[in-house]
């Protein structure tokens, strides 16, 4: 399991979805239209995707890993917050 939790330090932006959910849906749109590179794991066609769903204790889809937050769902304001940050980590490191 603590191979799939993010690094403290992460800056990435993985996701964990489905093709048949419709909030995995809303969020892909969202990520792209905000122009945030992502990586994305299908859950139900992938081992990676199986097995960072389960590391991370998931219940359901969409699950987002933002840096070192992990945030389960499609919650628009802890997303936000999230990106916020790894965005601002991000830019104090160049």
């Amino acid at each position: 399991a603590a191979l799939q939790r993010p690094a403290a330090d992460s800056k990435a932006v993985v996701i964990y979805t489905t093709t048949w959910c419709p909030y995995c849906a809303r969020l892909r749109a969202d990520l792209a239209a905000s122009g945030v590179p992502y990586v994305e794991h299908d859950v139900e066609r992938s081992l990676r995707g199986m097995l960072g769903f389960w590391g991370l204790r998931a219940r359901g889809v969409p699950v987002s890993a933002i840096g070192p937050a992990v945030v389960y769902g499609y919650d628009v304001a802890r997303l936000h917050g999230a990106l916020r940050v790894a965005v601002t980590a991000l830019a104090g490191s160049i």
